[in-house]
């Protein structure tokens, strides 16, 4: 017999121990370079995804897109860091309960501020049985360099090129 559709089951995200996932969409337009974006799109990215122990799903579209003044189209900035890529942002939104939270209806909040409105959502909104996702959308506080957490973060990924 074969399956439609509609009788296929939704694909299983595994969380890998996480309480889910966090993703980030900002469509700002910049001229800066990507060493300089790093402190509005990593740094306090991966604070807030440590913060909340949620898997930070990287989207090089931040960076590769919207930029005046240079071409980062071949940028591959999750794969390098080496970001979660086991499934891709739609899979995720698709299969997931999805929690958005807006820096621009929030009057773009400093990151201790958004790291309570992180954990906040993942704390009233953890269902038994159900992956939880938190979607940030807008930008993020600038930070001039990474906490600590991030550093460790870093660290870590960084054992393999020794």
């Amino acid at each position: 017999m074969k399956e439609t559709e509609t009788e296929k089951a939704a694909l299983q995200l595994d969380t890998l121990g996480k309480r889910g996932f966090l993703l980030h969409e900002d469509t700002r337009e910049t001229g800066e370079g990507f060493g300089y974006s790093a402190g509005w799109l990593i740094f306090p990215f991966l604070e807030l995804a440590l913060a909340a122990d949620l898997i930070p799903v990287f989207r090089n579209e931040n960076v590769s897109e919207g930029n005046r003044e240079r071409d980062y189209s071949c940028l591959d900035v999750a794969s390098f860091l080496e970001f979660d890529r086991r499934y891709t942002i739609q899979s995720i939104k698709e299969n997931s309960k999805v929690v958005t939270i807006n820096t621009w209806d929030l009057d773009r909040p400093r990151n201790d501020r958004m790291t309570e409105l992180v954990k906040d959502a993942v704390e009233d909104n953890q269902d038994d049985g159900k992956v939880l996702t938190v979607s940030i959308v807008g930008p993020l506080q600038q930070q001039l360099g990474p906490v600590p957490p991030v550093i460790r973060w870093f660290k870590q990924k960084a054992l393999p090129w020794r």
